[in-house]
Formats: structure tokens, sequence, C-alpha cells
């Protein structure tokens, strides 16, 4: 509530200054303040949202419905600035005059100093919930403290020397309010879509699993931490057991793991036991399924991460396979193909895709395929 209330106050109080000193600029970023009561409404209403626990129909939390926050704010925070940046355009067609008041000044300096305190209130919230919505709300504070920063100063030098400064002033505040806006907006779009695993995260759980009870962990690979939003986290990892546990004690470590996680990081785990082939029987199937891609119609590298386990009386391959997305595949049509190297085979395959963009510097994509 005190973003809300603070920020309705902040328009009065602009909108009573644009009245007394006649400037545009002024008027508008009153009118950028109302806005702002708004997207603090809808950001408390996104957190309380999100805080709602996992229900039948969705088990993981509402978390992420924060997100979505964030996206709507963002694209207020850009037709604010688009809004604003038409103004200020005819501010400079047609230039108004300035009257100096102290008043005004006054208010204009509490509004700036009141939005940095704003801009720290929402940061500290972003990192209490680990909310982008927070963290919308927060770029949002410190683009309206620069913006009335710049108004500020265009009317001391407007007021004094009669250079009309309103609308340029205004063009610039604008510009920068949009581009906070698109900012945003990127930002949360990479969350939604699945940002590159946290390697400190994975290092950290990593160190964990390999020194579980005394090393009864052999070896730990495919570590996925998933957000869930607010705060809300899972993970999946496959463990190769030491030699010689049984059954009952793989078991044993597993529901260890899963308890010891969920205090130490909060993570809901899954966890798969995994037993490796001989290096022998490894090196042959890989140097196979080498020969096999390299006369595929486009480049495949196996990443490091492909495993090769016991399966029954078979073989299961879990393949992390890096594809060129310049060469044009879609992803079923990629997956079909490697799938085809099981065929005829007592192999199961599970076929983990990464598309790689050297014009995204070798940032990946991910997406997940499972047989």
């Amino acid at each position: 509530m005190i973003p809300i209330l603070i920020n309705i106050c902040l328009a009065g109080l602009k909108f009573f200054a644009g009245s007394i000193c006649g400037l545009t600029s002024v008027m508008a970023d009153g009118t950028n303040n109302l806005m702002d009561a708004v997207t603090s409404a809808i950001t408390e209403l996104g957190a309380k949202l999100s805080a709602i626990p996992g229900g039948k129909k969705h088990k993981n939390g509402h978390g992420r419905i924060e997100w979505l926050v964030a996206i709507a704010m963002s694209c207020s925070i850009v037709v604010v600035g688009w809004e604003l940046l038409m103004q200020s355009v005819e501010g400079i067609r047609h230039p108004s005059e300035a009257t100096f008041s102290m008043v005004a000044l006054i208010i204009l300096v509490i509004s700036a100093a009141t939005k940095v305190f704003l801009y720290f209130y929402n940061i500290s919230r972003s990192k209490e919930h680990n909310s982008q919505a927070y963290k919308a709300a927060a770029l949002d504070c410190i683009s309206d403290a620069v913006s009335t920063a710049v108004v500020l100063i265009s009317f001391i030098i407007q007021s004094n020397t009669g250079l009309h400064l309103d609308g340029y002033c205004g063009v610039l505040v604008s510009l920068f309010i949009i581009y906070n806006g698109f900012k945003s907006f990127a930002d949360t779009s990479r969350r939604i879509m699945g940002e590159d695993t946290d390697e400190d995260a994975v290092k950290r759980l990593k160190e964990y699993i390999l020194s579980y009870n005394d090393g009864v962990i052999e070896k730990c690979s495919d570590v996925q931490i998933l957000d869930y939003g607010y705060e809300r986290f899972g993970a999946v990892v496959n463990i190769v057991p030491a030699q010689g546990r049984t059954d009952e004690q793989i078991l044993d470590d597993i529901t260890g793991l899963r308890s010891g996680i969920f205090r130490e990081f909060g993570y809901i785990v899954t966890i798969q036991p995994m037993v490796p082939v001989d290096q022998q029987t490894e090196s042959n199937i890989r140097r196979e399924l080498e020969q096999y891609l390299a006369k595929l119609p486009y480049s495949v590298k196996i990443a490091d991460e492909t495993s090769f386990n016991r399966s029954g009386s078979g073989i299961q391959i879990v393949i992390h396979a890096e594809v060129p997305f310049e060469e044009g595949r879609f992803e079923k049509e990629i997956i079909s193909e490697i799938e085809k190297f099981a065929e005829g085979k007592t192999i199961e395959l599970v076929v983990k895709l990464s598309i790689v963009s050297s014009l995204h510097k070798g940032r990946r994509l991910k997406t997940g395929k499972k047989k």
C-alpha cells in the first residue's frame, strides 16, 4: 500500500506544481506518477497471487503469475514513455513559458527523493521474494527519479534564462523510460523462456550430493534447477551410486538426499539412479554413434554430459546434442533422425537438444525432448 499512496500523493502535487509553473513536462510527470500508482497496485496483487500455494491444477504453486505481472508492467512503462514522448514533441513545436515557483521547485525535489526511496524499497522486496515484478517496479522508480530530476533542471534553467528546454528534456526522459520498459520486458521474457541454469547453484548442489554420507554417490550429472517463480524451485539430477551399494541402500541414499537437499536448498528434487556401462562398451557405442551422426545432413555435436547406462538387458543413452540454429532444422526433425540410431538395437535413447546460435555468442536456447 505504501507505494500506491505515495504515487497518488506525488501525482496530485505535480499536477498542482504544473499548473503553477506552466510546464507540460511537469504535468506529464504527474500523469506518470498516477500510472505508477496503478502499476504498484498490480504489483502488490501479483505478489499476493504468486504467494498462493500449489493446488490441484498448479502443483508447483502460482509463482509465475508475478512474471506475467512484470510483463504487463513493462508494457505499461513503454506506453507511458511513448505518451510522454508525444507530449514532449508537441512541447518543442509549441513551447510554453515557465513561471518560476519555489513551491513547484520544492515539490519536484521531494518527488525525486521519494522515487529514490521507492527504488530501494522495491529492490529490497525483489531480493526478499526473488520477484521479477518488484524488480520491474524498481526500474520504473529509478526512471521516474531521473525524469523528475531532468524536469527539475530544465525548469530551473528555463525560469532563469528563458531557454525553452522543456520539450527537449521531455524527449530525453521519455526515451530513457522506454528503454527501461523494453529492458524489463527482455529480462522477464528470458526468465519465462528459461534462462541458463545458475552454474554456481549447480556446483553447490553437486558438491552437496557428492559429499553426502561419506561419498556413497560416485557421480552426479545432468543437473537441472527448475524455477517456478516466487522462490519456488525444483531440481532434477541423475546419480551414479558407489560400487557395491545394494538396491535397498541406494533407495535409502535417495530418500536421505531428497530430505537433505530440501532442508539445505529448498528444492523439491527428482533423483534418478544410473548404472553406467563399462568403459569399453561406452567407447564402442560412442564411436558408432558419432559415425552415424556424421552422416546426417546437418552438424550435430555430442556434449560431454552424454551418458551411457545399463537398462535391464539393454542400454540407455542420454544424449546431449548441440545443433547450429543457422542450419534451419526443426527440433522434432532432428530428434527423429537421431533416434533412428537405436533401430534394431537394444538401446533406449533420451535426446536432450540444445540449439546453439553463433549470433548469441554461444548462449543456448534450451529445449528438452524425451522418447
